[in-house]
């Protein structure tokens, strides 16, 4: 088993089957089991390297051609390729978009991103779009995909810079073959269905599913293009957009408690504590006050703002306890004045911290729900239908509008309220 290398400092990464219908064979319903994974490999994105474990799968059902195992493939990742989705679009946009030569492009990649990429990775790379854009296809995949009789159409677009043309991969999942890779400067509905036109053109294959976040754009496409065709929802990118509304109000948190921390007198002056006795009194105290703000969140689990609230709330109580202490005047003035201006700045967004330690609840639980995959389909949906229930109860005690049908969809922001959320969130289950 490969050892993850020392110079990875991100959390391990591990993939799994991601299907609304639970740990169930999109083909024929069987159960699947899991089979082993690869142990790990190394993938480099624009924004650093990941180390990625991908998990494979294998269908119950000896006649269904899942039946071998197949890879749940992380989801900016391309399949036995060391380089990640982002990484191609933006060597690719150098070569053909600016034309800029191989060398060239691999001396930007390092300049601009850190990415060290080979002059002969980067003509890989360039020619294997280049074949992918001009439909040649190799021999074996169009083997294996018409061995098949049927494509399970991944597709997800990449935009590395905003502004500029995404690139495109449309890959089947059954056999992990790239089908198709394109540049686009817009991708709507109606491109897209095209593309899935193409693809079944040029391989002769019907496309039976599709995988995807879900954008509207492909929600259109798939519509325009078969609406009986099964479109999974990844759990992944269902669970974002559950998150996006604690997400705004928790970083609004985090932004305004940063901002009354760091205009504290103690804290502005602590670089001049060598030369003023009473800042350098105070010094452990901004000290402390400055680890309190410097939390940093992780998406699904640790939420930056709530524990810099509870931090900076903890620090409070103890500070108070000094009051009590024969201090000089001008200490016990400094002192009172910072125990005031974080105990207003406390109360004055407790109600925000109040309504985030409200919803957090609300996200854990449909996220255990999905992460039960030892349950089939009907289960987890019998879940979520009890958890759609509870939010329609606390929408009824608040009198507020509970059908999934009138309510409409509203840009998340930290001013919602806890009632808009829990309308968003059973609209978005609806959809």
């Amino acid at each position: 088993m490969p050892a993850k290398p020392s110079e990875i400092f991100s959390e391990t990464i591990h993939t799994y089957y991601e299907y609304n219908g639970g740990l169930e064979c999109p083909l024929c319903s069987s159960k699947l089991r899991h089979e082993f994974n690869n142990g790990g490999r190394k993938i480099v994105t624009l924004k650093g390297t990941l180390w990625v474990v991908t998990n494979y799968y294998s269908c119950t059902n000896s006649s269904c051609d899942l039946h071998q195992a197949f890879p749940a493939a992380y989801h900016s990742a391309m399949q036995r390729k060391r380089f990640a989705l982002d990484v191609w679009a933006k060597v690719i946009q150098h070569h053909f978009k600016h034309h800029l030569n191989y060398s060239l492009t691999a001396e930007l990649m390092w300049d601009d991103w850190d990415v060290s990429i080979s002059r002969g990775t980067v003509r890989s790379i360039c020619e294997y779009f280049e074949m992918a854009g001009k439909q040649y296809m190799n021999k074996k995949v169009v083997k294996d995909i018409q061995v098949n009789q049927r494509i399970v159409l991944s597709l997800d677009g990449a935009q590395p810079v905003k502004g500029e043309p995404a690139l495109w991969v449309f890959s089947d999942r059954i056999t992990g073959h790239v089908l198709l890779a394109r540049n686009l400067d817009t991708a709507p509905a109606h491109v897209l269905c095209k593309l899935f036109k193409e693809i079944e053109h040029l391989y002769s294959v019907p496309i039976v599913s599709i995988i995807s976040d879900k954008q509207k754009n492909i929600v259109n496409a798939v519509k325009r293009f078969n609406p009986t065709v099964p479109h999974a929802f990844c759990h992944y990118h269902f669970l974002n957009h559950v998150l996006e509304p604690i997400s705004a109000k928790d970083r609004q948190l985090k932004k305004l408690l940063r901002k009354a921390v760091r205009k504290l007198s103690i804290v502005q002056n602590s670089r001049i504590a060598d030369l003023n006795e009473l800042y350098s009194l105070f010094l452990p105290i901004s000290e402390e006050l400055k680890c309190a703000i410097a939390v940093k969140g992780n998406r699904f689990d640790v939420f930056a703002g709530t524990e810099i609230f509870a931090n900076l709330k903890y620090v409070l109580s103890e500070l108070k306890q000094f009051l009590s202490w024969n201090l000089t005047v001008k200490v016990n003035r400094t002192l009172t004045l910072l125990i005031d201006r974080l105990s207003k700045t406390l109360e004055t967004l407790r109600p925000l911290n109040d309504d985030i330690n409200l919803l957090i609840p609300n996200f854990i639980e449909i996220r255990e729900i999905l992460e039960k995959r030892e349950k089939k389909s009907p289960e987890i949906k019998k879940e979520i239908e009890i958890w759609v229930e509870k939010l329609r109860d606390c929408l009824k005690e608040r009198e507020l509008e509970c059908d999934p049908h009138k309510i409409k969809w509203k840009q998340p922001t930290s001013k919602m309220t806890c009632g808009e959320v829990w309308q968003e969130w059973i609209r978005l289950v609806n959809s």
